[in-house]
């Protein structure tokens, strides 16, 4: 199937300019999980709908230099159907 989960530990130099987003993880045009303007995560999964997803609840925004502990998990089950499945981000803070 094509469900999975997703971890990471990030910390962000800067914040990405507008239109440039800064990538976490690509896999081919199939899957995308980047940082987009204004530190929100965005998920891409193609085939999906909708195909891309921005996590810009204010608890999700990433700051620069605060290192996070981000997931992402994706269920193929709803795959294809417009409005199912929720969006949520879980991040853990750790300043250093």
């Amino acid at each position: 199937g094509r469900s999975f989960t997703f971890e990471a530990w990030i910390r962000l130099a800067s914040l990405p300019e507008p239109g440039a987003p800064m990538k976490i993880f690509h896999a081919e045009k199939s899957l995308a999980l980047n940082v987009i303007s204004h530190g929100r995560l965005s998920l891409s999964v193609n085939g999906n709908l909708p195909e891309n997803v921005v996590f810009d609840a204010k608890s999700a925004i990433l700051k620069p230099l605060i290192w996070y502990h981000i997931a992402v998990t994706y269920s193929m089950i709803h795959a294809g159907r417009t409005g199912t499945g929720r969006r949520t981000a879980k991040r853990g803070d750790c300043p250093l």
